[in-house]
């Protein structure tokens, strides 16, 4: 059970981490088989259970790497944090010298 929480952000963009091709999971599924009909199970039955296998191990695959970032991207977004605060800083500043000209003037009066 996987639950996930909006979280709020800026600048956010869509980005493809890894490739398609290089998000399987490589198993011999044909062994897979072979092992659980040595088990008991039907030809049919044992191809069932690999097959739902694969399809949640692939959806839980998309899940992992949906939440995973690499770490050039990990400093892009440090980047533009830092930016943004750079801006902040920068907007406090303007309003402190304003603030302290507007006093100024206030009891220069």
């Amino acid at each position: 059970f996987h639950v996930t929480v909006p979280v709020a952000t800026f600048d956010l963009r869509k980005v493809e981490l890894t490739p398609l091709e290089q998000r399987k999971l490589t198993f011999d599924s044909h062994a897979m088989v072979t092992e659980l009909q040595s088990s008991g199970l039907e030809k049919r039955q044992a191809e069932l259970v690999v097959s739902a296998l694969v399809t949640l191990t692939t959806a839980n695959m998309d899940i992992v790497y949906r939440d995973m970032v690499t770490r050039s991207h990990q400093e892009i977004a440090v980047q533009q944090i830092m930016a943004h605060l750079d801006s902040i800083r920068k907007d406090m500043v303007i309003l402190e010298k304003s603030e302290f000209a507007n006093l100024r003037s206030e009891n220069s009066v």
